[in-house]
């Protein structure tokens, strides 16, 4: 099996003639500073151009300058800078690598993610702005570049461990800067990476979980010590639905492991233990933290399902996210009564939501005007129909379907802990599509494209590996 292309100088060194060329990009941009009076943003973008190019040149380097832009929360030209990011990936890739093979599509995945393709393109004929609907599908084109490439050029757990910590690494950071925002200033904290956070606090949170349970990491007071950062950074961001998410996930894979402790060959009481330890530690933690900063749980209480039902005028809406949710989605029902077939145009909603709306305007412009459905699978119904919707459920499953082989073929610890690793962050993806739809967008679709394409690659190392292993037996 063919596990990587030809690289071109192995496609990972810098020299300093690509450094010069970079460095010296920057004096005809500094001319565009002027036109924009020298706007913050505007000059950390310039400045970063040429770095970016620079980077192009070292793929190895743009790997790990992809998985920082997953925390950048810019917003440029009507997509995000990660999904940019993401396309100079491929870029990136071609650079380092000559010589096409069909293996490269060689994946489990490849076949859904084609129907996917397929199923939505017939969206685009209800779109009343086609060139913005392709416009804003590159999104797709982000997560499939990342599934693809990630899935070709990650060949050892090392790699994907170097991943997972830089993620982890990162997470920690951007806890921290929300912990010190919500010291000193009142409200939500969201930190450099913007709402996205919260899911990404969740999934640290379970990645450091089974590190302890798989006993991955030595110092488990430095584990848990990490766990109780995410926590507190989770909880400033006064989220509620990462916490339904992260419970879910974690219930499922603690019964997962309980009812194949035979596969896993992990003592029942160390499960149990090691759950039941983090999850007494954590209400002790929010016990403490409700009793030193108490507004922090405030927007928690709009869960009492009487202060949702309490609505006598317009202002009511104001402050609850519940309330204004459902007029999103009777705007999103309106316009799938519609069109339920082939949907209004895929990542279509925020700009055709106005033919669609029967609430009164006013609602319509302060709640809904220029917002997703909300729901992954609300967006994929809208949007693209229940045909495209058929297509995308193909997909999940069977990147759910890949997770599970990968682990039910694992032979070693480490393959088994990386497998139940990447199985999980799908398995929370699952649950969190149904509570946000910024799994097909954004930095949270760019973040599922690598987990998809590390799920290739898992499955294709413990395969190769097996594989080897069953040759030199014989």
């Amino acid at each position: 099996m063919q596990i990587e292309w030809k690289d071109i100088n192995s496609g990972n060194s810098l020299n300093y003639k690509v450094l010069l060329s970079g460095l010296l990009l920057i004096i005809p941009l500094l001319f565009i500073l002027n036109l924009f009076s020298l706007n913050t943003r505007i000059v950390l973008i310039v400045l970063g151009l040429p770095l970016i190019a620079i980077f192009l040149f070292s793929f190895k380097a743009f790997k790990y300058l992809f998985i920082l832009s997953l925390f950048t929360n810019y917003y440029l030209l009507g997509l995000y800078l990660t999904v940019f990011i993401a396309i100079g990936f491929l870029f990136s890739f071609l650079l380092a690598h000559t010589r096409f093979e069909y293996g490269f599509f060689k994946t489990p995945l490849t076949f859904p993610f084609l129907i996917y393709f397929i199923s939505i393109l017939p969206s685009f004929l209800n779109s009343s702005n086609v060139v913005l609907s392709f416009y804003n599908s590159l999104n797709l084109f982000g997560i499939a570049i990342l599934l693809f490439v990630f899935g070709h050029v990650i060949n050892t757990y090392q790699e994907i461990n170097k991943i997972i910590l830089s993620f982890i690494i990162l997470c920690l950071l951007d806890a921290v800067v929300i912990i010190i925002y919500s010291t000193i200033r009142s409200g939500r904290e969201y930190g450099l990476s913007g709402i996205v956070f919260v899911d990404y606090s969740a999934i640290g949170i379970l990645l450091l979980l089974l590190y302890i349970v798989f006993q991955r990491q030595a110092n488990i007071f430095l584990i848990i010590g990490s766990i109780l950062i995410l926590l507190s950074g989770l909880i400033f961001t006064q989220t509620r639905n990462s916490f339904i998410s992260l419970l879910l996930t974690s219930l499922s894979i603690f019964a997962y492991m309980i009812f194949s402790k035979n596969k896993f060959h992990i003592p029942k009481k160390r499960i149990i233990y090691v759950f039941t330890t983090i999850i007494l530690i954590s209400l002790l933690f929010i016990i403490v933290l409700n009793t030193l900063k108490p507004e922090v749980f405030q927007r928690f209480n709009q869960l009492d399902s009487t202060k949702v039902l309490k609505v006598k005028q317009e202002s009511d809406f104001s402050g609850n996210s519940i309330l204004t949710r459902l007029l999103i989605w009777d705007t999103a029902w309106n316009a799938f009564k519609a069109h339920p077939i082939i949907g209004i145009g895929a990542y279509s909603f925020p700009f055709e939501s106005a033919r669609y709306y029967t609430i009164p305007r006013d609602l319509y412009e302060t709640f809904v005007e220029g917002l997703s459905p909300h729901v992954t699978y609300i967006a994929n119904l809208t949007e693209t129909g229940i045909l495209g919707f058929v297509g995308f459920i193909i997909l999940l499953v069977s990147s759910l379907k890949t997770g599970f082989s990968s682990v039910k073929l694992s032979v070693t610890s480490e393959q088994k802990f990386f497998s139940t690793i990447l199985l999980t962050l799908q398995i929370y993806i699952f649950f969190s599509m149904f509570l946000t739809d910024a799994w097909l967008w954004g930095q949270c679709g760019m973040l599922w494209g690598m987990v998809m394409g590390l799920l290739i690659a898992n499955n294709k190392i413990v395969k190769y590996t097996n594989r080897l292993n069953l040759n030199a037996a014989k």
